[in-house]
């Protein structure tokens, strides 16, 4: 089982030579980048074969709760058989 993550754990987290992840849940991540950036990306398999989606840069109004709700808002369109449009956009 996966520990889902908290703000202050992602606050917390600091840079290092080489991108890291860490998860919240199974298919959600933040990626830790070299210069600080921390971005939220969602894990998905489309058509047996996986992929990733950028849902944004981590900050105080794009937290955990907003990334997890985000998260599942896209979940739900490729679970009704839609696909992400070519910009990453919802489509």
């Amino acid at each position: 089982m996966r520990i889902s993550l908290t703000d202050d754990q992602i606050n917390n987290m600091l840079p290092a030579r080489r991108r890291y992840k860490h998860f919240d849940g199974k298919d959600l991540y933040i990626e830790v980048r070299p210069h600080g950036r921390k971005v939220w990306i969602l894990r998905y398999k489309r058509n047996g074969s996986e992929s990733t989606k950028t849902l944004g840069d981590y900050s105080e109004k794009f937290g955990v709760a907003e990334a997890r709700i985000r998260k599942d808002e896209v979940l739900k369109v490729l679970a009704s058989g839609h696909d992400l449009c070519p910009s990453g956009e919802l489509g």
